[in-house]
Protein backbone atom coordinates (compact mmCIF):
# COMPACT_ATOMS: atom_id res chain seq x y z
CA UNK A 1 0.00 0.00 0.00
CA UNK A 2 1.05 3.60 -1.04
CA UNK A 3 1.80 6.67 1.02
CA UNK A 4 -1.13 8.25 -0.72
CA UNK A 5 -3.53 5.45 -0.43
CA UNK A 6 -2.69 5.32 3.60
CA UNK A 7 -2.96 8.87 3.66
CA UNK A 8 -6.51 8.64 1.85
CA UNK A 9 -7.59 6.07 3.91
CA UNK A 10 -6.95 8.16 7.10
CA UNK A 11 -8.75 10.91 5.22
CA UNK A 12 -11.96 9.30 5.23
CA UNK A 13 -12.03 7.44 8.63
CA UNK A 14 -11.41 10.88 10.42
CA UNK A 15 -14.12 12.14 8.20
CA UNK A 16 -16.79 9.43 9.20
CA UNK A 17 -15.69 9.99 12.68
CA UNK A 18 -16.16 13.68 12.74
CA UNK A 19 -19.35 13.29 10.86
CA UNK A 20 -20.33 9.83 13.26
CA UNK A 21 -19.22 12.53 16.27
CA UNK A 22 -21.98 15.10 15.56
CA UNK A 23 -24.45 12.54 14.98
CA UNK A 24 -25.11 12.86 11.01
CA UNK A 25 -26.86 10.67 9.00
CA UNK A 26 -25.39 7.33 6.78
CA UNK A 27 -25.59 9.43 3.42
CA UNK A 28 -24.40 12.41 5.01
CA UNK A 29 -21.42 10.10 6.23
CA UNK A 30 -21.18 8.81 2.55
CA UNK A 31 -20.85 12.00 0.91
CA UNK A 32 -18.11 13.32 3.69
CA UNK A 33 -16.20 10.07 2.45
CA UNK A 34 -16.64 10.74 -1.13
CA UNK A 35 -15.21 13.90 -0.72
CA UNK A 36 -12.53 12.97 1.03
CA UNK A 37 -11.33 10.42 -1.20
CA UNK A 38 -11.50 11.92 -5.05
CA UNK A 39 -11.98 15.22 -6.33
CA UNK A 40 -13.79 14.40 -9.16
CA UNK A 41 -16.18 17.30 -9.78
CA UNK A 42 -19.18 15.18 -8.82
CA UNK A 43 -18.28 15.32 -4.93
CA UNK A 44 -19.89 17.91 -3.77
CA UNK A 45 -23.52 17.37 -6.15
CA UNK A 46 -26.40 16.03 -3.50
CA UNK A 47 -29.50 15.11 -5.06
CA UNK A 48 -31.36 17.19 -2.35
CA UNK A 49 -29.70 20.31 -3.28
CA UNK A 50 -29.35 22.73 -5.80
CA UNK A 51 -26.77 20.62 -8.77
CA UNK A 52 -25.85 22.76 -11.07
CA UNK A 53 -24.39 25.02 -8.18
CA UNK A 54 -22.85 22.59 -6.94
CA UNK A 55 -21.02 21.54 -10.74
CA UNK A 56 -20.58 25.20 -11.99
CA UNK A 57 -16.60 25.86 -11.31
CA UNK A 58 -15.49 22.22 -10.63
CA UNK A 59 -12.18 20.72 -12.47
CA UNK A 60 -13.54 17.55 -13.81
CA UNK A 61 -11.32 14.85 -13.71
CA UNK A 62 -10.21 12.64 -16.35
CA UNK A 63 -11.01 9.16 -15.85
CA UNK A 64 -12.51 6.04 -16.79
CA UNK A 65 -16.23 6.91 -17.00
CA UNK A 66 -17.18 3.48 -15.45
CA UNK A 67 -15.35 4.44 -12.56
CA UNK A 68 -16.52 7.54 -11.87
CA UNK A 69 -20.20 6.35 -12.37
CA UNK A 70 -19.31 3.78 -9.78
CA UNK A 71 -17.99 6.52 -7.67
CA UNK A 72 -21.56 8.33 -7.98
CA UNK A 73 -23.83 5.52 -7.50
CA UNK A 74 -25.82 7.30 -5.03
CA UNK A 75 -26.74 10.22 -7.22
CA UNK A 76 -27.45 7.56 -9.99
CA UNK A 77 -24.64 9.25 -12.05
CA UNK A 78 -24.62 8.14 -15.71
CA UNK A 79 -22.88 9.57 -18.95
CA UNK A 80 -24.93 10.10 -21.85
CA UNK A 81 -22.90 11.75 -24.36
CA UNK A 82 -20.63 14.39 -25.29
CA UNK A 83 -19.71 16.62 -28.19
CA UNK A 84 -17.13 19.42 -28.81
CA UNK A 85 -18.63 22.59 -29.33
CA UNK A 86 -15.67 24.50 -30.21
CA UNK A 87 -11.97 23.90 -29.87
CA UNK A 88 -12.17 25.41 -26.67
CA UNK A 89 -15.52 24.22 -25.40
CA UNK A 90 -17.31 20.90 -24.81
CA UNK A 91 -20.89 20.20 -23.74
CA UNK A 92 -20.85 16.41 -21.73
CA UNK A 93 -24.58 15.12 -20.56
CA UNK A 94 -24.64 13.47 -16.81
CA UNK A 95 -27.90 11.53 -15.75
CA UNK A 96 -28.08 11.68 -12.49
CA UNK A 97 -30.45 12.93 -9.16
CA UNK A 98 -33.04 11.77 -11.82
CA UNK A 99 -32.50 14.76 -14.32
CA UNK A 100 -30.27 14.71 -17.34
CA UNK A 101 -27.80 17.52 -16.81
CA UNK A 102 -25.69 18.91 -19.90
CA UNK A 103 -22.65 20.37 -18.80
CA UNK A 104 -20.26 23.26 -20.51
CA UNK A 105 -16.49 22.14 -19.86
CA UNK A 106 -13.96 24.62 -21.29
CA UNK A 107 -10.32 23.19 -22.28
CA UNK A 108 -9.05 23.06 -18.60
CA UNK A 109 -12.33 20.95 -17.89
CA UNK A 110 -13.72 23.40 -15.39
CA UNK A 111 -17.43 23.46 -15.46
CA UNK A 112 -18.54 26.95 -16.68
CA UNK A 113 -22.68 26.51 -17.25
CA UNK A 114 -24.97 23.69 -16.37
CA UNK A 115 -28.46 22.76 -18.07
CA UNK A 116 -31.12 20.74 -15.94
CA UNK A 117 -32.98 19.37 -19.58
CA UNK A 118 -36.82 19.72 -19.00
CA UNK A 119 -38.22 15.93 -18.16
CA UNK A 120 -38.65 13.90 -21.82
CA UNK A 121 -39.37 10.62 -22.13
CA UNK A 122 -36.91 7.91 -23.94
CA UNK A 123 -38.04 8.42 -27.13
CA UNK A 124 -36.69 11.87 -27.40
CA UNK A 125 -33.27 13.05 -27.53
CA UNK A 126 -31.47 15.88 -26.76
CA UNK A 127 -29.30 16.92 -29.97
CA UNK A 128 -26.95 19.63 -31.22
CA UNK A 129 -28.40 21.47 -34.14
CA UNK A 130 -28.51 24.30 -36.08
CA UNK A 131 -31.81 26.02 -35.42
CA UNK A 132 -34.62 28.21 -37.39
CA UNK A 133 -36.60 30.76 -35.19
CA UNK A 134 -39.93 32.12 -36.67
CA UNK A 135 -37.98 31.02 -40.45
CA UNK A 136 -35.31 32.83 -39.87
CA UNK A 137 -31.97 31.05 -39.52
CA UNK A 138 -29.69 31.32 -36.60
CA UNK A 139 -26.01 30.96 -36.69
CA UNK A 140 -24.32 28.72 -34.03
CA UNK A 141 -24.53 25.42 -32.03
CA UNK A 142 -27.68 24.70 -30.65
CA UNK A 143 -29.46 22.25 -28.04
CA UNK A 144 -33.06 20.50 -28.99
CA UNK A 145 -35.59 18.66 -27.87
CA UNK A 146 -37.56 16.91 -30.63
CA UNK A 147 -40.60 14.90 -29.21
CA UNK A 148 -41.25 11.74 -30.92
CA UNK A 149 -44.10 12.60 -32.63
CA UNK A 150 -42.28 15.15 -34.88
CA UNK A 151 -41.40 13.08 -37.73
CA UNK A 152 -37.80 12.45 -36.69
CA UNK A 153 -35.53 10.82 -38.73
CA UNK A 154 -31.71 9.98 -37.68
CA UNK A 155 -30.96 9.24 -41.47
CA UNK A 156 -32.42 12.31 -42.75
CA UNK A 157 -29.84 14.88 -44.54
CA UNK A 158 -28.52 17.24 -42.16
CA UNK A 159 -30.97 19.61 -44.08
CA UNK A 160 -34.05 18.20 -42.63
CA UNK A 161 -35.37 20.77 -39.82
CA UNK A 162 -37.67 19.13 -37.35
CA UNK A 163 -40.13 21.33 -34.92
CA UNK A 164 -38.09 21.76 -31.76
CA UNK A 165 -40.31 21.23 -28.19
CA UNK A 166 -37.13 23.16 -26.39
CA UNK A 167 -34.22 24.58 -27.62
CA UNK A 168 -31.14 27.04 -26.95
CA UNK A 169 -28.23 28.18 -28.38
CA UNK A 170 -24.85 27.53 -26.86
CA UNK A 171 -22.85 31.15 -26.75
CA UNK A 172 -19.61 29.76 -26.61
CA UNK A 173 -17.87 32.92 -25.85
CA UNK A 174 -19.99 33.35 -22.27
CA UNK A 175 -20.16 29.71 -21.80
CA UNK A 176 -24.10 30.08 -21.59
CA UNK A 177 -27.18 28.68 -22.51
CA UNK A 178 -29.65 30.91 -24.48
CA UNK A 179 -33.27 29.41 -24.40
CA UNK A 180 -35.11 30.35 -27.67
CA UNK A 181 -38.57 31.07 -27.63
CA UNK A 182 -41.29 28.24 -27.26
CA UNK A 183 -42.88 28.23 -30.67
CA UNK A 184 -41.77 28.71 -34.13
CA UNK A 185 -38.11 27.12 -33.20
CA UNK A 186 -37.30 24.41 -36.39
CA UNK A 187 -33.87 22.42 -35.75
CA UNK A 188 -31.80 20.39 -38.24
CA UNK A 189 -29.60 16.99 -36.78
CA UNK A 190 -25.61 17.81 -36.47
CA UNK A 191 -24.96 15.09 -33.87
CA UNK A 192 -27.18 13.31 -31.45
CA UNK A 193 -25.98 13.78 -27.64
CA UNK A 194 -27.68 13.41 -23.91
CA UNK A 195 -30.35 11.07 -24.45
CA UNK A 196 -31.72 8.48 -22.95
Amino acid sequence: MTTEQIVKRIAVLLAILAIAAVGATPAVAQNASREASVQDGFEAVQCTSDVPRALIGKRMKNERVVVIEARHADIGLKDLGAYEVSDRMTSITWHMCGGDFMLLQDGASVVRNVLLLPPHEHSQMAFMMACQVNGQSETGIFVALLGKDTGYNPNAPDTTFYPAEAAWKIDVGRADFLKLPGKGVYCATISRSGGR
